[in-house]
């Protein structure tokens, strides 16, 4: 894996995990309210749906947008944070001086890719490696759970016969196999495709208790809790540091067993008072293996048998028009996942895109970047050397301040500039992000690969005017989105940058793009100048072509031999401005 693609890989990574973490908290503490304040409790497949919904928020990215979402909430929040608190202005000081570091010295300001992802690289291999660990301890376990369950001797006919009735009662289209343990432990039903019933040979003897007993786990296949246990397995695993998942897993037991409880009594004889002396014994039995998966058992937690006995005792009889509840359910829970899987709808910016509205055209550009110039101009402290008038580096260094000024409401309007993901941005970051300079990158990129393609089909030339056209208005495209940012941030100051901080940011900005800029303004030069020796000497072959005089075609001839040979002299120093050109990109 490259460089490149492992600094990609850190970044998603740890975008998921912050996602994660805070959208899934946020949703567990909200779910909390809902089930408190509509009394969702007494409703357990209901409660249990809910927090599984919470689960799967921890688990998956994002889905469609939707501007009544959880995440879209969460975006306008922090976006109010992030540009609220203690007005910028007034710490306009401070945040020169947290960056006159990097100010000083321009080579700290271009971190290495090694430097920028080598720390959060190295926790995330950590992460990875106690996951991957973590994982292969639960397969183990699991599987000797599994061989522990196949070594069980079958159960007799007669069981069999009662576990089908059972099952049809249910209306379970299957019969799960069914072994029978010598071990004191409370009755469970394990595994995914094929599952398997086990039953103490001590609950045999209980006669009384043992209809309600199967019926109550096979309501967990019938509800289809054995997948929902291995949704939990699956981010238990995933997220097995993070307190809140352990809770709101504790939370989806507890609703589970209260769930299959209300089975058990509705399609069994047994008596409430009986039904809670047989959960109490049942609490008493040997524990089962709860890291492997998907497993459930009659005793569930311990600690929640409490709330079951309560909620069988007090419970009022359930309603018999279970469609209409059934039907209100549905909708709840599709309104909840809606709210809570739906990703953020994206703020339209006011100020700062104003692409549409503007002239996709060379001069569309430069009527855009004159705006820019003339409001740079209105700031007597943006000519730094005092000569009258705002050059190129002067009027970058202005700007670059101006965002260093308000680079917590930049960072919130544009977090695409921070490069690092660090959550701060730096003066070069800014000074990259407003002169597009990676966007033009990956653009020049783009035109690569596009080239290679196209010369598969068509001559150099060819190739090379396709590409041009194509990629002209993608460049009028990154220019005026960068203008606009520009123009956002001079609009938005409210403080005037320091003379002394800008005469030090211009020097670092000239430092660091100054000789690559030469460089490129060359290319460029050298570029048009062969396109005009070319136009000379298409339009003299062709003179030539109908010459006849003898001191005309002489003429002619010797006019475009030293017109061949300027061309060729022109190439030769092309070659050796992008030789150097790669040479700063290595650099850089």
């Amino acid at each position: 894996m490259s460089a490149l693609d492992a600094s990609q890989l850190t970044q998603w990574m740890t975008s998921w995990l912050t996602d994660a973490l805070l959208l899934g908290t946020l949703l567990a503490g909200l779910t909390y309210l809902v089930v408190r304040a509509a009394g969702l409790r007494k409703q357990p497949t209901i409660e249990l749906m809910l927090w599984a919904i919470v689960l799967l928020r921890f688990a998956l990215p994002l889905g469609p947008d939707w501007s009544f979402s959880l995440a879209s909430a969460a975006d306008r929040v922090g976006t109010a944070l992030t540009t609220t608190g203690i007005p910028e202005s007034t710490t306009t000081e401070a945040m020169w001086t947290v960056d006159e570091r990097t100010v000083a010295n321009s080579a700290e300001f271009v971190p290495t890719q090694s430097q920028q992802f080598s720390w959060q690289t190295a926790v995330l291999g950590g992460y990875l490696a106690a996951v991957v660990s973590l994982f292969m301890l639960r397969w183990r376990r699991q599987i000797r759970l599994g061989r522990y369950c196949a070594n069980l001797p079958l159960a007799s006919e007669a069981l069999m016969q009662e576990v089908r009735l059972c099952a049809s009662r249910l209306g379970l289209r299957y019969v799960p196999d069914v072994r029978v343990s010598p071990r004191d432990h409370t009755t469970f039903i394990t595994g995914l495709i094929k599952p398997v019933l086990v039953i103490p040979k001590i609950q045999l003897v209980r006669r009384d208790e043992l209809e309600t007993v199967i019926i109550h786990e096979l309501a967990h296949l019938r509800r289809g809790d054995m997948y929902v246990r291995l949704l939990q397995w699956f981010v238990g695993t995933l997220l097995f540091f993070w307190p809140v998942v352990a809770w709101v897993n504790r939370r989806i037991d507890e609703a589970r067993e209260c769930a299959c409880d209300d089975w058990a009594l509705r399609h069994s004889g047994l008596s409430v008072s009986a039904y809670a002396r047989c959960l109490l014994a049942a609490a008493g039995a040997d524990p089962i293996d709860r890291l492997a998966h998907p497993t459930t058992c009659m005793a569930g937690r311990p600690c929640t048998i409490e709330r079951r006995i309560n909620m069988i005792l007090t419970s009022p009889t359930r309603p018999t028009n279970r469609r209409t509840t059934g039907l209100l359910s549905v909708i709840l829970i599709a309104a909840w996942a809606s709210f809570a899987l739906s990703g953020a709808v994206e703020a339209k910016p006011q100020t700062n895109d104003t692409n549409n509205e503007r002239p996709m055209t060379d001069e569309g550009v430069k009527t855009h970047h004159g705006e820019v110039f003339d409001i740079v101009r209105t700031y007597e402290v943006a000519d730094l050397n005092h000569n009258g008038k705002i050059e190129y580096w002067e009027k970058t260094a202005f700007i670059v301040g101006a965002g260093i000024i308000q680079r917590k409401g930049m960072l919130a309007e544009y977090p695409d500039a921070d490069v690092d993901g660090n959550g701060m941005l730096t003066a070069i970051e800014i000074a990259d992000y407003l002169r597009g300079v990676r966007a033009i990158k990956a653009l020049k990129m783009e035109l690569a690969k596009a080239h290679k393609e196209l010369m598969a089909g068509m001559s150099e030339e060819e190739a090379s005017d396709e590409i041009q056209k194509s990629i002209h208005l993608k460049q009028i495209a990154i220019y005026h989105h960068r203008l606009d940012a520009q123009l956002w941030l001079l609009e938005g100051l409210d403080a005037t940058p320091p003379i002394e901080k800008l005469q030090k940011l211009r020097q670092v900005l000239m430092d660091h793009y100054g000789v690559r800029d030469d460089l490129d303004k060359k290319k460029v030069e050298i570029h048009h100048t062969l396109g005009e020796i070319k136009k000379k000497i298409i339009h003299i072959q062709a003179e030539l072509a109908d010459a006849t005089e003898p001191t005309r075609i002489q003429k002619f001839e010797a006019h475009l031999e030293e017109l061949e040979r300027k061309q060729e002299e022109l190439k030769e120093h092309l070659v050796k401005i992008e030789a150097e050109l790669e040479k700063q990109s290595e650099k850089e």
